[in-house]
């Protein structure tokens, strides 16, 4: 981790979700975290990449929606 690195309660907040919903994530492999020290660190860059894979602009309402992608 370099020093972007971001708790998960600080990546949820910048989700605009619950810290419980980010962990459940991460323990899915959603979103990329690792654990130092008995704490769970994610990066910026990985808040990015699970924003543009997961989460979508609902244009007509404004708000977003948490998506899976397809399996295929």
């Amino acid at each position: 981790m370099d020093d972007n690195r971001l708790s998960l309660a600080e990546a949820a907040k910048l989700l605009g979700v619950a810290r419980v919903t980010a962990w459940r994530w991460a323990k899915e492999g959603k979103l990329r975290a690792v654990k130092v020290a008995g704490r769970a660190y994610t990066t910026i860059a990985d808040v990015e990449r699970f924003k543009q894979e997961y989460i979508i602009d609902m244009a007509d309402t404004g708000s977003k929606q948490i998506i899976s992608p397809a399996l295929s």
